[in-house]
């Protein structure tokens, strides 16, 4: 069972065409990056799994259930891009985030506590407002919001964005650490050189078409590197 999967998906807004044909299959227990350049349609197409986008045409599943049903998000956790904040405290934003998913108080806090260690995160910061944070801190807070429900599926748009390296080094630590533990991570970025080393699966979008779907051989070739060629003469080849 994958995943993850899109079938031919069409997304046309208005008189535009976002998204053509989109197909792929997310295995399980890994790390997919999803890469192509900006408006190339990952946010439409992360959009669309998450039922935030009505899809034009097309279908797929999560662990086998529509996206079309409900019931298939409650197996995904997401970190967007960019997220509105309201004027309450670290804790209380993590608690109203998981209530989502009916974990019981004692529950959240107790996975909280292990997750903001291994997020080189101190307990201080709880107490403060979120609205106050710093931007990278407020994106490894949402980082380690996800984790605590301990979905099966966790979708990040960009998660190391405004991270600073030792943020960016605890960040990947705790994916690894998820991913042995069963977690599957769909990850949309443009750090290519960060995340070279922890891809399991690539899929490259480009003018809303899926160019390339395949499992990632780390050790042959540089990601960034095979990107560029790929942008700048289409050829799919530079990824084997």
């Amino acid at each position: 069972m994958f995943a993850l999967q899109l079938q031919n998906v069409y997304l046309k807004i208005r008189k535009h065409q976002i998204l053509k044909d989109i197909s792929f299959s997310i295995p399980p227990k890994k790390i997919c990056v999803f890469i192509g350049e900006n408006g190339a349609g990952k946010s439409s197409t992360i959009r669309c799994i998450l039922g935030l986008q009505k899809i034009t045409y097309g279908t797929g599943s999560i662990f086998g259930k529509s996206i079309f049903n409900y019931q298939s998000r409650q197996n995904v956790s997401f970190v967007p891009d960019i997220e509105q904040f309201i004027d309450i405290s670290v804790r209380q934003w993590i608690l109203e985030q998981n209530k989502y998913f009916n974990l019981p108080v004692l529950t959240i806090y107790k996975r909280l506590n292990v997750l903001m260690k291994d997020a080189g995160l101190s307990k201080e910061i709880l107490s403060r407002n979120i609205v106050s944070l710093s931007s990278g801190l407020k994106k490894i807070i949402m980082v380690v919001s996800a984790l605590i429900s301990q979905r099966k599926l966790v979708i990040m748009d960009e998660p190391t964005e405004y991270l600073d390296p030792i943020m960016k080094k605890n960040f990947f630590n705790l994916m690894q650490k998820h991913k042995c533990k069963g977690i599957t991570f769909f990850v949309s970025t443009h750090n290519l050189l960060e995340i070279d080393k922890y891809v399991d699966y690539l899929v490259v979008i480009k003018n809303g078409e899926i160019a390339l779907s395949k499992y990632w051989n780390k050790h042959k070739i540089n990601l960034q590197k095979a990107y560029e060629k790929f942008y700048e003469s289409n050829d799919t080849s530079n990824f084997d």
